[in-house]
């Protein structure tokens, strides 16, 4: 900006240039650098979780040892053993979540394996009731006949919570949230794998 002589008369002189391109690569860079910023604190955190994880899952691999072995030197059918079998049984679940953290922080690759996926649901209800709330009623209809599933056990605990999670957000007060076993047979279309599985679905009935 200058003052100037134009035709005899004192006239202000004004350069301007157009800023949007620049101003709109400062903001991508900035969202940019932000979502670094953010990767790096995840990876840092997943780092974290991955050497906490592997630590827990070798002290309870501990405690699952002990447990069998303590379990053959009793006699079968006695209290002491039902509590061991529960205390082996739990510490072999915690140690399936582990393996969930491991799988976060990329430091454990899935082991499937054939499962009855019945049970694996059935041992979650306890937990899935308690996510969802006193609020929501949780029913189990287990089908009939399952046929075996081959994943890894870890996966399906946390399919199952993600269903009950999202099945408790979509309901505003009281309701029901139906977690389901079935066999399907799928159709298989041209170039794909699909055949016959056995599955769990998840419905949500609202009660007003």
């Amino acid at each position: 900006m200058t003052l100037i002589t134009l035709q005899g008369r004192r006239v202000l002189h004004v350069t301007w240039r157009d800023l949007s391109a620049r101003l709109a690569a400062e903001a991508e860079r900035e969202r940019l650098q932000t979502q670094l910023l953010h990767a790096q604190k995840m990876e840092a955190v997943g780092r974290l979780a991955g050497g906490v994880a592997h630590d827990f899952n070798n002290m309870l691999g501990v405690i699952i040892g002990h447990a069998e072995m303590a379990i053959e030197r009793i006699e079968e059918g006695s209290l002491v053993g039902r509590d061991l079998e529960a205390i082996r049984h739990a510490a072999q679940r915690s140690a399936d979540l582990t393996r969930q953290l491991l799988g976060f922080a990329r430091r454990q690759t899935a082991q499937p394996r054939l499962l009855d996926l019945n049970g694996v649901a059935a041992d979650m209800r306890t937990m899935l009731g308690r996510l969802i709330g006193e609020d929501i009623d949780l029913r189990w209809q287990p089908g009939e006949a399952l046929w075996p599933v081959r994943v890894d056990p870890a996966q399906v605990d946390q399919i199952l919570t993600n269903l009950a999670v999202n099945a408790r957000d979509a309901i505003a007060g009281h309701g029901s949230v139906t977690f389901a076993t079935a066999n399907v047979t799928l159709t298989p279309t041209p170039g794909s794998f699909l055949g016959t599985t056995s599955g769990c679905w998840c419905g949500i009935p609202v009660a007003a």
